[in-house]
């Protein structure tokens, strides 16, 4: 008997739960049919690691290269390596015959190549409509695994969270600005999963950048000079440093805090942020790290 149950997955996937699932990829045309509680799971997507560490299922294999603290006993010689979220080991999964691969957008070229050794998954999360599509996604998980209602609870439990910071934002005046640092420069983060949740979700209020974007309609990736951070004068700047995520070591904050970050109310009122690199460049999405994000944003309402 079919269920006659439709979840929409990342960006614009669908599927239709029957003993299995099948789905079309966001990103790709073929569909992928994937086996009803897989025994051995290859996930580059740590946010789904951490989902399945919270519901007890265990994974077989995952990137250690890019393994964020949290997520540090994982580093264990029981779980297999897989490379790291650029770089996959395609030798290593051939040799492992997992039963499903879950991948993200870092890995979506490669996709092809992935589901020529197992069914293979994208559950990346759309930005636009963050809590919808991180809950559907959820919900899946809890299907192919059967720990629906143990996902019911913690979804419960996230929803909480979210509620109590949204009282504490709603009716704010203080806009936000997040933004990525990697090697002096400043990127904005408003058009991330980042900003799906601390804006999108939590409801704080982002400061408006359309017109700077206006300026740089062809640059994919919006750099943002000190001069116009000080211009647009956030009340809270949330920054994420790529580099010392990736090991390039700690960021001297000295480089951010400039004469013109030093003239925005962030600055005089001690609202800049900085968020933990490896769990926000590295991770997301997931029970574990949404619910670690999410108390790391509410330090702000503490100041």
């Amino acid at each position: 008997m079919i269920m006659q149950t439709m979840i929409r997955i990342g960006l614009a996937t669908t599927l239709l739960l029957t003993s299995s699932i099948v789905m079309a990829n966001a990103e790709n045309t073929k569909e992928a049919t994937l086996p009803n509680n897989p025994k051995s799971v290859a996930s580059f997507d740590l946010g789904v690691v951490d989902t399945l560490d919270q519901l007890r299922v265990p994974v077989a294999a995952l990137p250690k290269q890019a393994l964020p603290n949290y997520l540090k006993k994982y580093k264990s010689s029981n779980y297999v390596d897989i490379g790291g979220l650029k770089s996959p080991d395609i030798e290593k999964l051939n040799q492992l015959h997992p039963n499903l691969i879950v991948i993200s957008g870092r890995q979506q070229a490669q996709y092809d190549e992935f589901a020529n050794i197992a069914p293979t998954v994208n559950l990346s999360v759309d930005p636009k409509e963050y809590e919808h599509s991180f809950k559907n996604n959820m919900v899946m998980l809890g299907k192919l695994f059967n720990k629906l209602p143990e996902m019911s609870t913690e979804l419960a439990v996230i929803d909480k969270k979210a509620q109590d910071i949204q009282k504490k934002v709603k009716g704010s005046p203080a806009n936000t600005l997040i933004t990525v640092h990697y090697k002096g420069r400043l990127m904005a983060g408003d058009q991330t999963s980042y900003a799906g949740l601390i804006n999108g979700w939590l409801g704080f209020k982002g400061v408006d950048l359309s017109e700077i974007r206006k300026k740089n309609s062809n640059t994919p990736r919006l750099v943002l000079e000190s001069k116009e951070i000080a211009a647009l004068n956030p009340d809270i700047l949330f920054v994420i440093d790529r580099g010392e995520a990736i090991g390039e070591g700690k960021l001297d904050t000295n480089k951010i805090e400039d004469q013109y970050i030093k003239q925005t109310n962030a600055y005089k009122n001690n609202k800049i942020i900085y968020l933990t690199p490896d769990l926000w460049y590295l991770s997301g999405n997931g029970l574990q790290s949404v619910a670690l994000q999410m108390d790391e944003v509410t330090q702000v309402l503490k100041k």
